[in-house]
């Protein structure tokens, strides 16, 4: 293997980017990555449509940012959204727009966006090696100078000099496609400071068994809240979807976040499902009479096949302890209403979460009290650069996680071709 200015740690979204950055200003760059391909997250990223980018605004962009908006505008001015968009088409990746401003390759194949930036960092003169796990950073007087790595498939280890590396492993999410917090160990001995990560985006477990038996069912158009100890600190609106144990969908996951930081609090956690968003209480009590009156369902079992999909309507009925042989003509109006107030009401107790193994990212990581913001250098290591999802940096579903990813990647990348210059 040749020699090279500067080694990165990570052939993902953030370490393309950074290797195409740098190797574009002439640095002689090699990417080390342990897994049999590059960016193997972005290849199964957005149930492998690859959600690239969210085309909202700065300011708005910047508001959904977790932790500190302040420290990564400096790498998304440097770098937005357009710019990512630009450089996927040199590449042959046309992108679309869909509902929530989401950007999506028109291909609808997160594949063609793992090969554009392959394609994009090797065009620009970087050497991408994979099955090559990093295993030591070799620093003296706080500088970087070495950097050792196993080839997995031949066994045999290198110790490779350097002047500056850059640390884009990845979180802890997804730990199968490689990201398994090698870079928190890294950091962490060099004398960093790392937020405990935590996964988000990730699927709730709930407590109630009477739902793990409708694995699958997708219910569109549910409000659904999250409660911690007793209070509603956040609702939204939309897919809910029953998992093995547990709950997820776009609804469930955008509250994660706050559900896991209470759960680490040993707090209690709720989720208050409402099936009928549409209708107001009153207006599904008037609705389920008008049903009852019509004569066409002759037990409460077909009167809810007419309000649920029919895998729902058991567990629904086991959970609520409603009878489902009784005749819907012998429905009291007492019984109406409690059955129209658990459809708009069903509370299902959070134990945990389905992990990083079911998480798209992880919140927490290096402390950005460590990391220039205008660079991405280590304040502790000189020489140091990270970026991507290592960072105590992240946002919401819709594009934000990703293109933290590229906008910091970028920084680092371009920052440190210019110190090996100076």
């Amino acid at each position: 293997m040749r020699e090279y200015d500067l080694a990165i740690v990570g052939g993902g979204a953030a370490g393309l980017v950074a290797a195409w950055a740098a190797a574009s200003e002439g640095a002689r760059v090699v990417v080390l990555e342990k897994m049999e391909k590059t960016a193997r997250k972005v290849r199964i990223s957005g149930k492998g449509r690859c959600n690239i980018t969210n085309e909202c605004r700065y300011d708005e962009f910047l508001s959904k940012v977790n932790t500190n908006p302040a420290f990564f505008r400096w790498a998304f001015s440097g770098f937005p959204q357009k710019a990512i968009v630009d450089l996927l088409e040199k590449y042959g990746v046309r992108t679309v727009v869909e509902r929530g401003d989401r950007i999506f390759p028109e291909s609808g194949q997160a594949w063609d966006v793992a090969t554009a930036l392959l394609d994009a960092a090797t065009d620009a003169g970087a050497d991408v090696h994979i099955f090559k796990e990093v295993v030591n950073i070799g620093v003296s007087n706080s500088k970087v100078t070495t950097i050792e790595f196993r080839d997995s498939e031949r066994g045999h280890e290198t110790v490779m000099g350097v002047k500056a590396i850059i640390l884009a492993t990845g979180g802890k999410s997804y730990p199968r496609t490689g990201s398994t917090g090698d870079g928190y160990t890294f950091l962490e001995k060099l004398g960093h400071h790392i937020v405990p990560p935590l996964p988000s985006l990730v699927p709730l477990q709930v407590k109630q068994l009477e739902f793990s038996k409708i694995i699958g069912l997708q219910l569109r158009n549910v409000e659904v809240s999250l409660e911690v100890e007793g209070s509603t600190v956040a609702s939204e609106f939309g897919e809910v979807e029953f998992l093995d144990n547990g709950l997820g969908g776009s609804a469930i996951l955008r509250m994660s976040r706050q559900a896991v930081l209470a759960l680490e609090k040993e707090q209690n956690v709720g989720l208050t499902l409402d099936l009928k968003s549409a209708l107001s209480n009153e207006q599904l009590i008037q609705r389920i009479k008008r049903d009852v009156k019509s004569g066409e369902f002759s037990s409460t079992e077909e009167l809810l096949m007419g309000l649920l999909p029919k895998k729902l309507v058991k567990p629904f009925a086991t959970f609520h302890k409603i009878g489902l042989k009784k005749e819907a003509a012998e429905l009291s109006t007492t019984e109406i209403a409690k059955l129209a107030r658990t459809l708009k009401s069903t509370r299902l107790n959070v134990g945990g979460t389905a992990g990083f193994d079911g998480a798209i990212v992880t919140m927490g990581g290096v402390s950005l009290k460590n990391i220039d913001p205008k660079t991405m250098q280590s304040k502790v290591v000189k020489g140091l650069y990270v970026a991507g999802e290592l960072l105590d940096l992240d946002g919401p579903t819709g594009g934000y996680n990703l293109q933290i990813a590229f906008s910091t990647g970028y920084m680092a990348g371009k920052s440190a071709a210019k110190g090996l210059r100076e």
